[in-house]
């Protein structure tokens, strides 16, 4: 994801569905306790579309989770 160029922030909540009707979104990652703006998720299904938000964390508390992003895995 896109660095919003914010120097408060200490992690990032990173939430997932699978890309079905009525799935509902979980939490991937609670908290990676990084500023970085990258994740590799594991443990994926193989040809399988997902759906996954982040949500920037600082000492204030959460952000507003960013727009969904959909990524297929590969067979």
């Amino acid at each position: 994801w896109d660095d919003p160029d914010d120097s408060t922030i200490t992690g990032y909540k990173i939430l997932s569905r699978v890309a079905v009707p009525g799935t509902s979104l979980s939490a991937l990652v609670e908290n990676t306790s990084s500023a970085d703006t990258t994740y590799t998720a594991t443990g994926l299904d193989s040809d399988t579309t997902y759906i996954f938000r982040v949500i920037a964390i600082n000492e204030h508390g959460e952000s507003d989770k960013s727009r969904p992003v959909r990524i297929s895995t590969a067979s």
